[in-house]
């Protein structure tokens, strides 16, 4: 174990094929631990995960392995993972493991718990939890959240509660560690004129940005109607809308039906996002269902700008209504133009809340103080000294009452 203050020895494990919120998450993590000096390797899916190993190599991470991560009933490859992940752990001294998904969740705690694997210390096993939808308390899952797994961190606290309310989670295996946006790239003071010029749009004009996958709850046809209603009033604002791919083409051919092309700019996939949305006024989040944290919204505040966002999830948790932006009820076209009018006709309430949701931004969303909080919580779980998961099997479903599944 590593003294308190020293380096540490981490490997983050991150299964997924696509970039998501974990994705974002566990590359963000990994290289702000990274930059003070700790030992972490980031360990991707073979074949399917290229396009995160792509990504992580372009933030700078240096340390990239794979492991096969094959899903459906693969007893031989989940064999060799938990083999090569303990060989791994062995290898590099490995004091934290830290899961960003639920099969490198399961494999880790096979690789721990499982006979045959000796080590003079247990790497800890942290969990991050980044969608509302808790999983099912069911007798396994309650072992692996109880026993092996030494803390599960959600990213905001609507999620934590929504584990906790059943009983069947100890509640002291959870904290809570909110997503870290990077405040260096999302910043106020990018210049985005060149970008409004080529696209026509004016000094006069309140350019509004959307940076969501196209697919249905992301809320763009609703968004759509919102557009009608405020160029029906006469208000000259006008979207951008940085994504591709998925809904994209029934997205662009319903603005062609409501005669709104003109005013809809589909900038497409954006590598440098951050010099996308320094062309943009206001940010919008409009989708219809709940989602545990979202990326744009807090890249949008950290950029400097209010946000109009629809009252799903952990929204209220994140943005302060009437401070930072404006939330609405989610499905309701009337609501959101009312709020884009609102924020077209008064630019120095703009700058106001884009100013509060910076500052917000910075002291609790940023990837140093990410990288902070996540920093104390492994030295504080090392410091403990022992091994939450030699509990007995009775101790550790300890808490649960029984009765249906959350």
């Amino acid at each position: 174990m590593c003294p308190e203050g020293g380096t540490l020895s981490i490997v983050q494990l991150l299964s997924c094929r696509g970039w998501s919120s974990d994705a974002w998450n566990a590359l963000s993590l990994t290289r702000g631990l990274q930059d003070r000096g700790h030992r972490v390797l980031l360990v991707c899916r073979q074949g399917k995960g290229e396009n995160i190993i792509r990504r992580a190599s372009a933030a700078g991470i240096q340390r990239i392995r794979t492991l096969s991560f094959k899903t459906g009933f693969r007893p031989g490859a989940w064999w060799m993972d938990i083999r090569d992940l303990r060989r791994l752990c062995l290898d590099e001294r490995v004091e934290i493991i830290h899961a960003h998904r639920g099969q490198e969740h399961w494999l880790s705690a096979a690789a721990l718990k499982l006979p045959g694997y000796s080590a003079p210390f247990r790497p800890r096993l942290f969990r991050s939890r980044h969608i509302l939808r808790p999983v099912q308390a069911h007798l396994l899952n309650r072992w692996l959240y109880n026993g092996p797994t030494d803390r599960t961190i959600a990213v905001t606290d609507e999620i934590r509660r929504r584990y906790l309310r059943f009983g069947a989670f100890q509640s002291e295996r959870f904290s809570v560690i909110p997503g870290g946006v990077d405040g260096h790239a999302f910043r106020p003071d990018l210049d985005g004129n060149t970008l409004r010029r080529s696209l026509g749009i004016g000094p006069q004009d309140v350019a509004v940005g959307m940076a969501a996958s196209f697919i249905p709850i992301k809320g763009h046809l609703l968004a759509l109607e919102a557009l009608a209603l405020v160029r029906r009033r006469g208000l000259p604002v006008v979207y951008l809308l940085a994504s591709s791919g998925g809904d994209e083409e029934k997205i662009k051919k319903r603005a062609q039906e409501m005669d709104l092309s003109k005013w809809v700019h589909f900038l497409g996939y954006q590598e440098d996002l951050p010099s996308a949305l320094a062309a943009t006024d206001v940010g919008l989040f409009a989708s219809h269902q709940s989602e545990g944290t979202s990326r744009a919204l807090l890249e949008f505040m950290a950029m400097g700008r209010p946000v109009v966002a629809t009252d799903v999830g952990c929204v209220r948790e994140l943005l302060a209504d009437g401070e930072e932006g404006i939330i609405v009820p989610p499905k309701d076209p009337e609501a959101m133009a009312m709020a884009l009018e609102k924020l077209a006709l008064d630019l120095e309430g703009r700058r106001q809340m884009g100013s509060a949701a910076r500052r917000r931004a910075e002291q609790d969303y940023s990837r140093d103080v990410m990288v902070d909080r996540m920093e104390a919580l492994y030295r504080q779980v090392l410091s403990q000294g022992r091994d939450p998961s030699s509990r007995t099997d009775r101790s550790a479903f300890s808490g649960f009452a029984g009765g249906s599944s959350p």
